[in-house]
């Protein structure tokens, strides 16, 4: 793949009634990204970009790796019951 800048765009926010909050993220994630170089646009080729299911699956494995770290640390804070 050719060396490029992508993109990454992410929102967390709640959602639902106070008692039940569903916290989840929207993400959007450009198919190409400028040359290192800065000269010109490159266009992920078709098929080579990231497949959604092995993205979903990477950032969970990733986001509950590092979740677990807080909690060993003694970082992570829950509240509620």
């Amino acid at each position: 793949m050719h060396e490029a800048l992508w993109a990454l765009l992410s929102v967390l926010h709640p959602c639902g009634q106070p008692v039940n909050p569903h916290v989840h993220s929207h993400n959007l994630i450009s198919a190409g990204g400028m040359s290192l170089d800065g000269e010109r646009w490159i266009t992920a080729p078709p098929g080579e970009f990231l497949p959604p299911d092995d993205l979903a699956y990477t950032f969970r494995d990733v986001f509950l790796k590092r979740l677990d770290s807080l909690d060993g640390w003694r970082k992570l804070v829950l509240k509620g019951k």
